[in-house]
């Protein structure tokens, strides 16, 4: 056999191998293909039906008795089955409690850490002198004859602490609720503001429920 004849069937087998994986290659890609359409042809059938009925829950649920569909197509429907049903699926799946920053937040009882004595004076459960709310120190005083703290509450209203034996803050330190701010044996006086008026204890542990 000749160079010639030896290069002509090389040349024939390497175009029968390449049909072949040509071949092979078309046949997976449209096997790919139609399989990728088939899934997304389903796809786009579920999101179909889901938009219809969920265009009819909404529907049902604004107008409950069909009043539209009986002025237009003069057919008799109503909703208040499908609405009590879908209501009590609703509320064994969902926790509409997710939703109560839309409604008023509810209250929470302040603890109250001063006795009043009247007159403005108090007496802490401890030696400790709290602060009554967050806020900013703006003021302090130390002297052999009176320790005065000032406080700016976050909430708008000021805390003048008078009387206090030692100081445990400095002018600009940011004070969380209740965080020790002095030491005290005997009562002190604390006087509050807001708005440039007076007001009293009971208004302050109002404000922080």
């Amino acid at each position: 056999m000749n160079c010639n004849a030896k290069n002509r069937i090389r040349k024939r087998r390497y175009e029968l191998l390449k049909e072949e994986v040509l071949k092979n290659k078309y046949t997976h890609n449209s096997y790919y293909k139609k399989d990728r359409n088939k899934v997304l042809s389903f796809l786009s059938s579920l999101c179909l039906l889901f938009s219809i009925a969920l265009s009819v829950l909404i529907y049902g649920k604004s107008d409950e008795n069909g009043k539209w569909i009986k002025e237009n197509f003069g057919i008799e429907l109503s909703f208040s089955k499908i609405n009590k049903v879908m209501s009590k699926y609703t509320d064994m799946i969902l926790n509409f409690d997710i939703f109560r920053f839309l409604e008023e937040d509810e209250k929470v009882s302040y603890e109250f850490n001063y006795f009043s004595l009247g007159n403005n004076m108090f007496e802490s459960d401890g030696n400790e002198i709290t602060s009554i709310g967050n806020g900013t120190v703006i003021f302090v005083s130390i002297n052999n004859d009176e320790n005065v703290i000032i406080i700016q509450h976050d909430l708008g209203y000021t805390a003048t602490y008078r009387g206090l034996e030692d100081v445990l803050v400095k002018k600009y330190d940011r004070v969380d609720d209740k965080d020790v701010i002095g030491v005290s044996f005997e009562a002190i006086e604390i006087n509050f503001e807001k708005n440039s008026e007076i007001i009293s204890y009971e208004e302050v542990v109002e404000i922080l429920s």
